[in-house]
């Protein structure tokens, strides 16, 4: 479903079998969840699952031009443990 670009269809099924915590459903509905702008669920998928390229989203949200990703690139460096980079953001901003 990710090579054909239709992943939001699936959505409701990926939250059903995140409980699992499969990095691939993780990753996906956290992708889902930036492209629609949906932060809480993003935060909460990101609080509640850790089995997912946590350095990989950090660094793309680091740089984000919203706020809010930039918070979350934040708190992904600081629950793995790289707070020079949690605080470098945050006091950017």
């Amino acid at each position: 479903m990710k090579r054909t670009g239709y992943i939001a269809l699936i959505e409701p099924f990926l939250k059903s079998v995140q409980s699992q915590n499969i990095s691939a459903v993780n990753e996906a509905l956290n992708e889902i969840y930036l492209e629609k702008q949906d932060y809480a669920n993003l935060r909460q998928s990101i609080k509640d699952y850790d089995s997912f390229e946590a350095t990989t989203l950090a660094a793309e949200l680091e740089s984000h031009e919203l706020l809010d990703c930039r918070r979350i690139s934040a708190l992904l460096y600081r629950k793995n443990k790289k707070y020079k980079e949690s605080i470098a953001i945050s006091k950017k901003d």
